[in-house]
């Protein structure tokens, strides 16, 4: 059975809080790599989907790690990196999709299973969304309905209790309206879309990263 809706995977940064020398999703986890971890939850748990990787930061050292996976998978280069946000490489991954419908899950996160299921199962523009839990998180106001009304920086008055952190499913449309930011700041303009709670983990520090490799040990017992 075929999908009607592509996998895009944003790694084009460089991951400067984390020392800069690699992109995020090559750092390796128990033996492999968030980007290998990701590609393989995703065939395992889908027939023949179309898998895009959007690459910037050391392409050439991602196209060849993922060399051995190429016949499942299409790369394409954000050339703009260093000025550009996951938006552009989001956007650049609607102009070349097969499909209706993106399901983006950036580079340095990682999802248990059913939780990629609800999002992808939705069928409609939606969020995934945490209990507040990174150091510099985006915050979410959501509704009593669990729509997402608004993305926040500041929680001083501790307002808001979720924070945003993919995957997000989007129309081609919304994908193509973007911008070329971040995929929040693209996403305000197009408010409200569903936030789905889920169970998943991302990383911009060594500590958050030392919280993943945990996170990884727990789903996989």
């Amino acid at each position: 059975m075929s999908n009607s809706f592509s996998f895009v995977i944003p790694a084009a940064g460089q991951g400067k809080r984390m020392g800069g020398k690699l992109p995020k999703s090559l750092y390796e986890i128990h033996g492999k790599t968030v980007i290998k971890r990701q590609i393989e939850q995703i065939l395992r748990m889908y027939e023949n989907p179309e898998i895009i990787v959007v690459a910037g930061f050391h392409h050439a050292r991602m196209m060849d790690h993922l060399r051995p996976l190429r016949n499942n998978l299409s790369i394409l280069v954000n050339e703009d990196w260093e000025t550009t946000g996951t938006a552009a490489s989001v956007r650049m991954a609607a102009r070349v999709s097969s499909n209706n419908r993106l399901v983006s899950i950036d580079g340095d996160t990682l999802i248990a299973d059913e939780s990629l299921h609800e999002v992808v199962d939705s069928g409609r523009d939606a969020i995934g969304v945490i209990k507040i839990a990174s150091e510099t998180p985006v915050f979410v106001e959501v509704s009593q309905e669990m729509g997402c009304i608004s993305f926040q920086r500041d929680n001083t008055n501790k307002l808001y209790d979720w924070e945003y952190m993919g995957p997000t499913s989007l129309s081609k449309s919304a994908a193509l309206n973007l911008g070329s930011g971040h995929v929040f700041q693209g996403l305000s303009k197009q408010l409200p879309v569903l936030a789905i709670p889920i169970d998943g983990i991302e990383f911009d520090t060594q500590e958050e990263f030392a919280r993943a490799k945990d996170w990884v040990a727990r789903v996989s017992n």
